[in-house]
């Protein structure tokens, strides 16, 4: 238990590392577009369905979706200011979360109706708001239900964003009851619990949209192609995150191998057991693990590949290490080439970013079970997308709730087997 004091010192600190994120993304944005073309391709953004796969870097520019992801980043800083929440783990992964899904889907006008469902949650349960700020900045992965029912449900505008408003405020009073019972079924195996919650409300909302005969047409927009200049700015920002550790920190090297040997089954509040430094690094280690994997094989860097990645360096704080990643996105990268895929398809790489929601199943089980794993993520993350035609952001995360919801039990009953041998 950290005494007031240092509770006070680790808050500004991580409070700073918002500000310079938001700043960050920002003053990139500056880099391949004018202010101009910013507030065109922002205007796009904030019209678009999100719907996945929707790579805003496609339908604005990439400076509009880098700037879309600032933007959110500060919202997100004045929200969990405001409420006076201190900062751990589970906080710093929702907001990078936050910002890595910028960048595919989110934005301000889609964003704000399930945040504030959270928010009258805790007002009906007579609780401080501070105590759900997480889940809150996790509600916004039904975003494109609001912007789908607001401008392609063909309904009249004002009634379409009264309706999706409404719809999306309701998903976000739901998840704040249903995301802590989620848990039971994958044992902290699945990071992104969330999304298992979420995706059990997407898929009734999306039967109910269909009901009243509003089909969702799910149509991509990928952004194609290796940008240079973006590689190069991506990877500066993830050997900052290394700097400090490196030059500034005073743990030992032995403080980050310890860090590689935590299982990640949630709650793994790396912030809370090691030095700051050391988790920013761990974080810059995750972020270059996930450029270089999409690299390596060939895949596009745009904004869909960009938010797997910084969701890597998001859960970095929470749970993901280099260690107990990397079985993961062997084994959807094993499945891709050994299947129908192309491993190199957007799909299929986000498959093995967004996958590394399962690394507590590699870091508590062995690199075996984690390249099993991943295997079967990407057999069943390719299918459950049909039942919420796209709505969900975390598909990903729907889909490893389930899979641990199977294996989990299988390799612990294993481990017991072979305990009494």
């Amino acid at each position: 238990m950290m005494s007031s004091s240092r509770r006070e010192v680790y808050n500004l600190f991580w409070y700073k590392f918002f500000v310079i994120c938001g700043g960050f993304f920002i003053a990139a944005g500056l880099f391949f577009n004018s202010p101009a073309q910013i507030y065109q391709g922002f205007l796009r953004i904030l019209t678009s369905s999100g719907v996945l796969l929707t790579d805003y870097m496609e339908v604005g520019n990439i400076g509009a979706a880098l700037f879309n992801t600032g933007l959110m980043i500060f919202l997100a800083i004045w929200m969990l200011y405001s409420s006076r929440t201190d900062v751990s783990g589970v906080v710093i992964a929702a907001l990078l979360n936050l910002a890595g899904f910028s960048m595919m889907g989110k934005n301000p006008y889609n964003s704000a109706a399930p945040v504030i469902g959270v928010y009258l949650y805790s007002i009906f349960m007579e609780e401080d708001f501070f105590m759900y700020s997480p889940i809150a900045l996790f509600s916004t992965g039904v975003a494109p239900v609001v912007s789908y029912i607001t401008f392609y449900s063909g309904l009249p505008l004002l009634e379409g964003a009264l309706i999706g408003n409404l719809v999306g405020l309701i998903m976000g009073f739901v998840l704040s009851a249903v995301s802590v019972n989620a848990r039971n079924l994958h044992r902290g195996y699945n990071l992104y619990n969330n999304g298992l919650a979420l995706g059990f409300i997407a898929v009734v909302v999306h039967g109910i949209m269909n009901m009243f005969g509003v089909e969702v047409v799910s149509k991509s927009y990928i952004l194609a192609g290796v940008d240079q200049k973006l590689v190069i700015i991506m990877c500066a920002s993830f050997l900052a995150l290394m700097f400090g550790r490196i030059f500034i920190s005073k743990a030992s090297y032995e403080d980050y191998f310890d860090l590689l040997m935590e299982t990640g089954v949630s709650p793994a509040e790396f912030s809370y057991k090691y030095d700051n430094y050391t988790v920013l690094f761990n974080m810059g280690m995750c972020g270059f693990l996930g450029i270089a994997y999409t690299l390596v094989i060939g895949a596009n860097i745009n904004g869909l590949t960009l938010g797997g990645i910084v969701a890597m360096v998001a859960f970095g704080a929470f749970g993901v290490t280099p260690k107990n990643a990397i079985p993961i996105m062997l084994g959807v990268f094993i499945a891709g080439i050994s299947g129908i895929y192309e491993v190199n398809a957007d799909g299929i790489v986000i498959a093995a970013l967004f996958g590394t929601c399962l690394s507590p199943v590699a870091g508590d089980y062995g690199m075996l079970t984690g390249i099993l794993t991943g295997f079967m993520h990407l057999a069943l993350v390719t299918k459950t997308g049909a039942l919420h035609s796209g709505l969900l952001l975390y598909n990903n995360g729907f889909t490893g709730g389930i899979i641990t919801a199977i294996v989990v039990p299988f390799f612990e009953s294993i481990r017991l087997a072979l305990a009494k041998r």
